[in-house]
């Protein structure tokens, strides 16, 4: 498979304040590089049946005592057997991130997280 770093016009993509580039790959617009990479991986654990309900860009609502704070975009989310799992494609955590990803864990408890770093 050929990845696309490129618009959907095929015009060359801005990079972002956090220097990573949007990409469209396999169809789907992605905020960076690493993140398609992670999203091609899974895929193919999806086509391989280790993985199913593959999903991208699933929001989940933070909500602390009745009230919606804010919202978290996972970048995957997956079923593995009867587990769910988030995966987040991190290159550099922003402190908003880092506050989104306790308040996820202590809401959602029975998710599984997995962060992929980027090399």
């Amino acid at each position: 498979m050929k990845i696309i770093w490129n618009n959907k016009d095929g015009s060359p993509s801005k990079k972002t304040k956090l220097k990573n580039q949007r990409v469209f790959h396999m169809g789907i617009a992605f905020d960076s590089k690493h993140e398609a990479t992670v999203y091609e991986e899974l895929f193919f654990l999806e086509k391989a049946g280790e993985i199913k309900d593959l999903k991208t860009q699933q929001a989940f609502p933070l909500t602390v005592n009745e009230s919606e704070v804010c919202s978290y975009v996972a970048d995957f989310t997956y079923l593995d057997g009867k587990q769910k799992t988030v995966v987040e494609a991190k290159g550099y955590w922003t402190d908003l991130a880092k506050l989104k990803m306790k308040l996820f864990k202590f809401l959602y408890p029975d998710w599984k997280v997995i962060i992929k770093k980027r090399k």
